[in-house]
């Protein structure tokens, strides 16, 4: 399923993207639920861009995210694949975008970093997903390094290759995600502060289903 966010934003986001990196085998059980907020170097803490987002992953085809609500542009959007079904959803006006995926494959991929080949971010680190990073580093035999903190012991999960290094930090003691970084030459090109990380083995269908009251414009 191809999702990029376009001009106001009718098609689903970067997080949620199908792209040749893409990691075939991120296949989580369960469901689960991040939060998240974005504190790239080039996002105002300010801004519409650094607030939280909600995201739920299940499996290769049922994935939701909920942005925060955007009043000065009149949004509130919410993004919904049940593949190959995805659904758009402006919770403000009520309306949205219906599409149905007619690729060969329905994986859906929940991607961390934007995979604009103009960035000339190795493959693989545009590849890591919501929900597999732990697979990622382990997979990539990441160097472990502590990191010294005055409020808690951490470590710092690092791949590199070339230029460009790619880290996950957590709590010693926990393979849970605590931020994810994107550095090229020291200096760090992305960054993902984990809110809250949590992961149940049931299901609930509702949240993964056509959203209910909504107009939609079928494509």
């Amino acid at each position: 399923m191809t999702i990029s966010r376009a001009a106001v934003r009718k098609c689903l986001p970067v997080m949620l993207m199908v792209s040749f990196a893409a990691n075939a085998d991120c296949d989580p059980k369960g469901v689960f639920r991040i939060v998240t907020v974005n504190m790239s170097p080039d996002i105002p803490k300010d801004s519409f861009a650094a607030k939280p987002k909600v995201a739920y992953r299940s499996g290769k085809y049922l994935a939701r995210l909920e942005e925060a609500p955007d009043p000065a542009n009149g949004m509130h959007l919410l993004f919904v694949i049940n593949a190959p079904d995805a659904w758009t959803v402006n919770l403000l006006d009520k309306t949205g975008d219906h599409m149905v995926d007619k690729a060969e494959s329905k994986d859906v991929h929940m991607l961390v970093f934007d995979p604009d080949p103009a960035l000339g971010i190795p493959d693989e680190f545009s590849a890591i997903e919501f929900a597999c990073e732990r697979e990622f580093f382990a997979s990539h035999d990441a160097v472990l390094v502590p990191l010294k903190s005055e409020r808690r012991a951490m470590t710092k999960h690092q791949v590199s290759k070339g230029e460009w290094r790619i880290t996950m930090i957590t709590e010693v003691g926990s393979d849970i995600p605590w931020a994810l970084m994107l550095a090229k030459s020291d200096r760090v090109i992305s960054a993902i502060r984990y809110i809250s990380y949590l992961s149940r083995p049931d299901i609930d269908a509702a949240l993964f289903a056509k959203p209910e009251g909504i107009k939609f414009v079928e494509h």
